[in-house]
């Protein structure tokens, strides 16, 4: 999102795709328009997931051959939702999370909308999520989520997004204390 909340996708599409076919300006128009979407996984079969959208209290089937091969049932997948050719499909950059984060992301995310709500009085479900889809890794990466890691990393099925932040952090950390101790031994 730019500074005038304009999304980076819709300006390159605007700028960037004079050549591109129809099929993958479709695809590009279809990604525009996606929002972030909570599901929980209530069964799978034949490359489609059949899952409840926890933010909408809907269900619905999407087009995802990936996630119908990995996701259980209970799963919770965070991702990107869009239309494509008339059938419900997942960014490929959707995450699997366990059971047990379901009420905390939730309440999470319905506080998170309610503060944008506060600002934005006419905003819709699919107007917050469009512009905020970073929210599912903030709660991950924030205080709220730490209690939840147990459940994510080496030795699951999930991923864990703080493991690359701690990593991060641990080698600041051991620069900060090399800078610190060679401009010790400077003196």
């Amino acid at each position: 999102v730019g500074e005038d909340r304009y999304l980076l996708i819709d300006r390159f599409i605007e700028t960037e795709t004079k050549d591109y076919p129809p099929e993958a300006l479709d695809t590009l128009r279809a990604w525009a328009g996606s929002s972030l979407a909570l599901l929980r996984v209530e069964g799978r079969g034949a490359g489609r997931l059949h899952a409840y959208n926890l933010l909408r209290e809907e269900l619905l089937e999407v087009n995802d051959v990936a996630l119908a091969r990995n996701a259980r049932e209970g799963d919770l997948v965070a991702g990107r939702l869009y239309e494509l050719g008339g059938e419900q499909r997942l960014s490929l950059m959707a995450m699997l999370l366990p059971p047990p984060h379901e009420q905390p992301l939730v309440a999470y995310l319905h506080n998170a909308y309610a503060l944008y709500r506060d600002a934005h009085p006419a905003a819709t479900w699919d107007d917050f999520m469009r512009q905020n889809g970073h929210l599912v890794n903030a709660f991950l990466l924030s205080p709220r989520g730490e209690p939840l890691r147990i459940y994510l990393g080496p030795g699951t099925r999930y991923h864990d997004p703080a493991r690359f932040r701690d990593r991060l952090r641990d080698y600041t950390l051991q620069r900060e204390e090399a800078a610190r101790r060679e401009g010790i031994h400077r003196v």
